[in-house]
């Protein structure tokens, strides 16, 4: 099942990141194999990804990583407005 998250760190130099996502408690790791339809170097922090989460032998990560959107500015803005208006 496809999960979506945020690219939180990204050790561009080393060929991997990690995303956070509401539905783990920890932030999982990805290797730039695992990035799929852009070129790793692409990515940014803060950028939407989606992916699927993989059992290894160091533990779960994420895979099948897709952009979804990149990071904005106004993304932050839009969401700090949303939480105003309530």
């Amino acid at each position: 099942m496809a999960m979506k998250g945020r690219v939180v760190k990204l050790a561009k130099d080393k060929g991997f990141g990690f995303i956070q996502s509401n539905d783990h408690d920890m932030d999982l790791l990805f290797r730039y194999s695992d990035v799929v339809g852009i070129s790793f170097r692409e990515l940014g922090i803060k950028d939407l990804v989606q992916f699927d989460v993989k059992d290894t032998d160091e533990g779960e990560k994420a895979v099948d990583v897709t952009l979804v959107k990149k990071y904005e500015e106004e993304d932050d803005f839009d969401a700090i407005s949303k939480y105003a208006m309530m």
